[in-house]
Parts: structure tokens; sequence; C-alpha cells
């Protein structure tokens, strides 16, 4: 018989299922009913609120999410944070976590991760199918909801579009399509 599905106990933990038949049980990790996908969260003091992860079809995958957070905004905790897996299997992670690092972007980055992150009808940022049938460059501007950079017959084209106005925006250290150096500025 096959193991049972694994359950939400608490907002916290669910237990998943080993080779062993034991239960491991997830710190930050719940079931959604509906969708059946996990869903990996942190609670951050500083700011007094829960953070969403992002949704994942593999337990396993939503407990590093978690991790990861928790290694971000609980470095400072006597005895360390209180982890998923060993924190050596983020050695490489961590030297890249430090404060200079903007909590949101940090989040913004683990949700792109995750399955559930809505990625739209191309694999670009900042694009999307037109009705028309041609691709749609936007760009979101702080004060305004989003910013029409124009149609264009191809994905790329668009793509190229929305990275140059990204970098006119933010700088040589915005996330781009495409590596920021073919447009003349240095990453």
């Amino acid at each position: 018989m096959d193991d049972p599905p694994a359950v939400v106990y608490d907002s916290k933990v669910v237990d998943a299922p080993l080779e062993s038949g034991e239960r491991k049980r997830w710190r930050g990790v719940t079931k959604h009913r509906r969708s059946g996908r996990y869903e990996a969260h942190v609670w951050v003091k500083s700011i007094g609120k829960q953070l969403y992860l992002g949704g994942y079809s593999v337990e396993a995958d939503a407990a590093e999410a978690y991790d990861i957070a928790v290694l971000y905004t609980k470095k400072h905790e006597v005895g360390g944070p209180k982890l998923n897996y060993p924190v050596s299997k983020y050695a490489e992670l961590i030297p890249l976590l430090d404060d200079d690092l903007p909590l949101n972007e940090l989040v913004m980055s683990i949700r792109r991760q995750s399955q559930t992150y809505s990625r739209g009808t191309s694999t670009f940022r900042g694009v999307c199918r037109h009705p028309s049938g041609r691709w749609e460059a936007r760009i979101g501007v702080p004060g305004c909801l989003n910013s029409y950079l124009g149609l264009f017959d191809g994905e790329v084209d668009a793509a190229r579009a929305y990275d140059r106005a990204i970098l006119l925006l933010k700088g040589s250290g915005a996330a781009t399509n495409f590596d920021a150096a073919e447009y003349g500025t240095q990453a």
C-alpha cells in the first residue's frame, strides 16, 4: 500500500514520507488543500509579517526555499536558525546573503524558482503576447502600474526593449533577459 499523501499538521510543518516508512517534518511548509502544492512561508519578526515564498510540487523544494529565507532573516539568531537541511548544504549560498541584499529581492528570487510563479505567455521578463499576435513589452515603474514599451514582431525584440528600459531605470545591477554587456552596460 502506498504512503498516504502528506498532510498539514499546522501552518509550519508538513510530514513527508521517507524511504524507511518514517515521516520527515518540514519547517515552513504547508500543503495547499485545493491545488495539492506545497507552499513555503517564513515569519519575519523584524517586519511582523509572514512572507509567501512560492508553491512547489515537491515538498523538499519548498523546504529548501524556507531554509534560504531563514538563513537570511534569522542569521543572527543565537545558536543559528533552525533549518530543514544541514547548513552545510547552503555553504556556497551563505556568502551571497549579506545585509546589502534587500529582503524583497531575496523573496522574489526565491519565488521565481517555484512552479507557481506567473511567467505569462513569454519565457522573457516584461514580455507577453498581445491579442494582435505580436509581442508586447512592459516595465513596472514606481508610481505607475506598468509602462508600455511597444509592440514587436519578435519575442526576442520585445525582451531586448525591456532590457534596455530596465537598465535605464535600475542601472547595471538590474535583472535582464540577456547579458547587460550586450547593451554597452557593465554588469
